[in-house]
């Protein structure tokens, strides 16, 4: 039977249906040196993400350095550094939890934020304790 079978024109209910596009293949197959730099274009945005995070702190614009430093994480998520600069920001904004909160994360990286991290850590922890001393139970309940 085969193709002749459907191509009477008695046969109206045949339909037709269109064949897969090409799709993406590996280009590297192809052009193997394309993207030979691709770790030096990583660096590169890297650090200028951090350049422009430290100078938008020092400027006072810290939510601009907040988002510098997401950027950074989507580029390297487990780069203190960045968790560091962000902590900082958010200290200096008056967001003591989120302070603390990536203060934790840059010191469970690495440990080398300690003095940082204690600082937030008591100042959190005295927040905490006035929030108590207030009766402020249910908040000091959904920040923990």
């Amino acid at each position: 039977m085969g193709m002749s079978a459907q191509s009477g024109k008695e046969n109206n209910s045949r339909r037709t249906f269109k064949t897969a596009g090409t799709q993406f293949v590996d280009d590297f197959i192809y052009n193997p040196y394309k993207n030979t730099n691709l770790i030096e274009l990583k660096v590169n945005a890297v650090k200028s993400l951090f350049e422009n995070a430290i100078k938008s702190q020092e400027n006072g614009d810290y939510d601009l350095s907040i988002e510098y430093t997401k950027r950074i994480l989507k580029i390297v998520p487990d780069l203190s550094g960045a968790y560091g600069i962000m902590s900082v920001s958010y200290y200096r904004k008056g967001e003591l939890i989120n302070a603390y909160n990536t203060a934790f994360k840059a010191y469970n990286l690495d440990n080398s934020n300690k003095d940082w991290y204690d600082r937030v850590f008591y100042e959190t922890q005295n927040l905490l304790v006035d929030l108590m001393k207030k009766g402020y139970y249910v908040d000091v309940q959904n920040i923990c």
